[in-house]
């Protein structure tokens, strides 16, 4: 499974996942290999040489006019690309977590590659009324009913409770929620 920068970040790279995903094994906008990365608007590409085809794809990345260099470290490759000049604001806006924010043309791409299990990202550059209610509310839930506050206090102390109480008045404690909630 890829990270959220494989999304939203190879695009303004003008690389397409579907390209590279055979051989992809991350995209990253910092990383202990290059200082200040995000500042200087780069990003590492690791990449696996695990098949003979790989190796076409790769001269075409160098080719690329916002590649800057790549090295080896065990079986994997090391791109590293500056983000593109017109997508600079957008890559501030990605390190920021304003997906919503991002422009237009760069959301549209994003999209383009989207695999099915990440459609959700659509919602969050696109956000409807129906997703933002659905986020509001379950982050910030209605509040508890009296009778709800009962339930889940005695959920949550219930093994206090049962060493106190014996087997039936625990069952006639419940009967007299129940009585409650139902009235």
């Amino acid at each position: 499974m890829f990270n959220k920068s494989t999304y939203y970040v190879l695009p303004m790279l003008n690389i397409r996942r579907s390209i590279i995903q055979n051989y992809l094994i991350g995209v990253y906008i910092s990383s202990n290999k290059i200082k200040n990365m995000s500042d200087k608007n780069y990003v590492l590409v690791e990449l696996k040489a695990n098949k003979p085809s790989f190796f076409p794809i790769a001269d075409r990345l160098e080719l690329l006019p916002n590649y800057i260099t790549k090295f080896k470290e065990l079986d994997s490759y090391f791109y590293i690309f500056r983000i593109l000049d017109e997508y600079i604001p957008d890559y501030q806006l990605y390190i920021k977590s304003k997906y919503s924010k991002l422009s237009s043309k760069i959301k549209d791409r994003i999209i383009v590659e989207l695999d099915d299990r990440h459609k959700c990202y659509k919602h969050i550059m696109y956000p409807t009324q129906q997703y933002i209610d659905v986020i509001v509310n379950n982050l910030c839930p209605k509040p508890l009913t009296k009778c709800e506050e009962m339930i889940r206090s005695y959920e949550r102390h219930r093994k206090k409770i049962e060493k106190v109480l014996k087997e039936n008045e625990i069952n006639e404690l419940l009967n007299v929620e129940t009585e409650y909630c139902n009235k």
